[in-house]
């Protein structure tokens, strides 16, 4: 069971937006703009809007290295370094799994996981 507290401040860089209690501890969802504030962090999403595709580019060249798992939301990211695509199709959320770039930075993902993806590279 997760429980959600939300946070005020929210929009501050570095400040925590929500936070979920779960078996094994506590996440916390982070605000970045600044890439060295994610490479301490397990999983990062990637946000791309197409006019700063560079900075989405040099982003990733910044964590690797980091074992930080990426994950970002536009189709065909997957073939280059983003570990996990998430994918819109048919109304659906699908996601892609580049298990190779995973590999890469020392990540596993798990079989299971590689097999529900929409492809496993």
């Amino acid at each position: 069971m997760l429980k959600y507290l939300p946070h005020r401040n929210s929009t501050i860089p570095g400040s925590v937006i929500y936070s979920a209690v779960v078996f094994f501890g506590v996440i916390n969802i982070i605000f970045a703009r600044q890439i060295e504030e994610v490479r301490s962090c397990l999983m990062a999403f990637l946000n791309i809007i197409p006019p700063e595709r560079h900075l989405f580019e040099r982003a990733l060249n910044q964590l690797k290295g980091a074992r930080v798992l990426t994950i970002a939301d536009a189709t065909n990211l997957v073939n280059y370094v983003v570990m996990i695509g998430l994918v819109i199709k048919d109304d659906k959320v699908d996601f892609e799994v580049n298990h190779t770039v995973a590999k890469s930075e020392q990540l596993e993902i798990s079989a299971q996981l590689v097999r529900l993806a929409k492809e496993g590279i």
